[in-house]
């Protein structure tokens, strides 16, 4: 990435109180090594430096070089932006000349003192805590360094003071999952900022709260992530800022390549490796045996797969007592590829030709389920990994037919709810009317003007396959008033029940007609 340089908004951020206003024209600004006073026998506006126009004329556009930075007094600057189209232009209010020189000048010198530190580090071979607290000095927020696992390798400083989801879990030494410090810290989606390096780094800046540079290439070379962690979250991090951490983890990626090893924590990456599964990083069944071989999961051994997830009744568990629960579940499924999603344990198993796990597996999951507190959802086996993410989208999306406060806890199957979730499918693109069989939609009619309950008779009717005896017995009504009702419900419909497809049909629409809501039929009075 280069030596470290100062920029506009960098200069901007120190002045953040008393900047009017910012004109940034093109992208990076310029590498601002030094500071001067503007004098009007200044031929040329040079690129690296930034020009003080205060309490005196601005220069000449002619004089301009694209990537200048002009920093004006409210009394100099009365020109439109696009007036100074090649430089970066910062108004400064309410600071006296000395004021704006002082800060300007001392930011350059500061800055560059802390960025040669930081660098000699790198180049001499100082310890990874040593880079970080530099890099904390150079940045202004501290800093921690987690492997792909989201292990804590290294911090910056110990301060428990710093009201922070990540620095809060990394104080006491637990494991910081990625899922679940998103959720704590992103009240708006990811803002994705210049990659770096071809690819191989991302930052992502989480509103108000912090950001990372992310750093993943799966051939062995090093695998972790830096964080910056701002100290409140009404303060979210300026351009600047980013620029910075930019700049500290270009060095911390050269001093991992001179020290040529991986670092590692206490987490395993075949959980990274079922992430990626989960969220569909592979494109191709190529990449993910290639992956599975790396952590030891051969998918060509498994001709099938399962997927189990584990949900907790509770929002938002402790990360330490979802670590617990990820080892007790390892335990009782070994043969599994576990990690946590989320707030959830999910499972990739590989097994046999449409095969399920064990009895006493399921037993042991029930078991655990109920002591813990988590309801589990066991998928039905599928032959393709790249379709994961389709498969992890059916289980979750069963969730929602499992009622908290009336569900008990334990391990529900998958087969169970996908006549429900295929009829919530249907039902979202196209309108239920359409779904119905004629004989159902005359005999709602009919109970409508009539407020009879002819429908619920003739599901049951139905369900019994048309034996009166046990239809009756069922409704608890008279075998002669059940013939007379199922004479006059033929009336209406126009036809008997005899042919197996027919009463198939019908109970199929009635199905339908419940799943949308039980006072569906008022909605249905003027069908015909």
């Amino acid at each position: 990435m280069g030596r470290f340089c100062l920029n506009a908004h960098m200069i901007a951020d120190a002045l953040r109180g008393n900047v009017r206003e910012e004109y940034y024209h093109f992208e990076g600004g310029a590498a601002i090594t030094h500071a001067e006073l503007y004098e009007p026998d200044i031929y040329r506006i040079k690129q690296d430096c930034a020009y003080l126009c205060l309490e005196g004329e601005l220069p000449p556009r002619k004089r301009l070089e694209r990537g200048g930075c002009l920093i004006c007094n409210e009394t100099t600057y009365r020109e439109s932006g696009d007036a100074y189209g090649n430089c970066d232009v910062i108004v400064v209010e309410g600071l006296t000349a000395a004021r704006i020189a002082n800060v300007v000048s001392s930011l350059i010198e500061r800055k560059s003192s802390q960025a040669r530190e930081l660098e000699l580090l790198v180049r001499e071979g100082g310890s990874l805590e040593e880079i970080l607290q530099a890099g904390e000095r150079l940045c202004g927020f501290p800093l921690c360094v987690l492997d792909v696992n989201q292990d804590t390798l290294a911090v910056s400083s110990r301060r428990p003071e710093l009201a922070h989801p990540l620095w809060d879990t990394v104080m006491r030494d637990d494991k910081p999952l990625r899922s679940d410090i998103l959720d704590h810290c992103k009240p708006a989606p990811h803002d994705l900022r210049n990659p770096l390096h071809a690819g191989t780094m991302q930052l992502i800046d989480i509103s108000g709260w912090s950001a990372y540079l992310h750093m993943l290439d799966r051939r062995g070379r090093p695998v972790i992530s830096l964080w910056a962690c701002a100290w409140e979250a009404s303060h979210p991090f300026g351009a600047g800022d980013l620029v910075a951490l930019e700049w500290v983890a270009a060095e911390l990626e050269q001093w991992l390549l001179h020290a040529k090893s991986l670092l590692t924590g206490r987490g395993k990456r075949t959980e990274r490796y079922l992430i990626d599964i989960l969220e569909g990083v592979f494109v191709d069944d190529w990449q993910i045996a290639d992956a599975g071989r790396q952590v030891g999961y051969d998918c060509e051994a498994s001709p099938e797969h399962l997927l189990l997830i584990l949900q907790p009744g509770e929002d938002k568990p402790r990360p330490d007592a979802l670590i617990r629960n990820l080892e007790a579940a390892e335990k009782l499924v070994p043969q599994g590829l576990w990690a946590i999603s989320g707030c959830t344990l999910t499972a990739l198993i590989g097994v046999e030709e449409c095969s399920y796990l064990s009895e006493s597996e399921q037993r042991a999951l029930e078991a655990f389920c109920k002591q813990n507190g988590y309801f589990g959802m066991l998928g039905t086996p599928f032959p393709h990994l790249a379709d994961t993410p389709k498969v992890v989208r059916q289980l979750t999306d069963c969730f929602c037919y499992l009622d908290p406060n009336q569900t008990p806890f334990g391990l529900y199957h998958y087969y169970n709810y996908a006549v429900v979730q295929s009829m919530n499918a249907v039902v979202r693109i196209q309108p239920v009317e359409t779904l119905l069989h004629p004989v159902v939609r005359k005999i709602l009619k009919y109970d409508t003007e009539n407020q009879t309950d002819y429908l619920d008779t003739l599901e049951t009717y139905l369900t019994f396959r048309c034996n009166i005896t046990d239809t009756a017995r069922q409704l608890h009504m008279h075998r002669n008033t059940l013939q007379h009702r199922v004479k006059k419900i033929e009336e209406i419909a126009g036809c008997s029940f005899e042919d197996w497809s027919l009463r198939r049909a019908i109970l199929f629409s009635n199905d339908y007609l419940k799943f949308v809501h039980d006072d569906f039929p008022a909605d249905l009075r003027t069908v015909g």
